[in-house]
């Protein structure tokens, strides 16, 4: 098998800026459910002591 080593990457420059927003939302997102749960987690913990 050969590896293709002439594929263009793309710069962050080139990149169309809904594309990195949609991306830096979905982890803006995903952090703070993590930090919720995080957060949740805690207070339950805490409950049943």
């Amino acid at each position: 098998m050969e590896v293709d080593n002439n594929k263009e990457l793309r710069s962050l420059a080139l990149t169309p800026t809904w594309s990195v927003a949609t991306v830096l939302t979905i982890f803006v997102v995903v952090s703070l459910l993590v930090e919720r749960s995080i957060h949740r987690l805690s207070n339950v913990m805490v409950a049943e002591n």
